[in-house]
């Protein structure tokens, strides 16, 4: 019985280490696709020569990308 119940351990910590590898990946995806998005819609606002009113939009960016600090980096930034 102890060896059947030390397998079953050992088999669902497996289970767990995989679906974080998994989880990881996965999130590793969507920020890639995040951080693409936001540089294609900054690249078209340089383009169309779009100025924002206030810092709104890049704070809301930088929290949804990278935190507080990618936030407070994005308003201090500066245009080309």
């Amino acid at each position: 019985m102890r060896r059947i119940c030390l397998k079953l351990v050992r088999v669902l910590a497996i289970m767990v280490v995989a679906l974080g590898v998994v989880a990881m990946v996965i999130g590793g995806v969507f920020l890639t696709e995040g951080i693409a998005k936001n540089k294609l819609i900054v690249d078209r606002m340089n383009v169309e020569k779009v100025t924002l009113a206030s810092g709104a939009f890049m704070v809301i960016t930088g929290l949804a990308l990278g935190g507080v600090s990618l936030a407070l980096y994005r308003i201090g930034r500066t245009s080309p």
